[in-house]
């Protein structure tokens, strides 16, 4: 399974990639970008590709938070 990065606001991924730590730091790039005024007013994040199915949803915030933990198979 891969990672994605996506903006917050409008929940559109930027990237696919099949390290996190190339995706994390790709956010960072993004997230530091001088010409940030380009893209939307959110925040550069990175998840695996199970949890992006949630943003697809329309799922946001503290419920993307519980959606995930509902979908992830090792609950305790």
């Amino acid at each position: 399974m891969g990672f994605i990065v996506y903006n917050t606001a409008s929940g559109r991924a930027e990237r696919y990639y099949k390290k996190e730590g190339v995706a994390k730091a790709q956010a960072t790039k993004l997230n530091r970008c001088p010409y940030r005024s380009k893209y939307d007013a959110g925040e550069f994040v990175v998840c695996n590709y199970r949890d992006y199915e949630g943003v697809l949803m329309g799922v946001r915030g503290d419920a993307l938070k519980y959606w995930s933990w509902l979908n992830t198979a090792n609950r305790g």
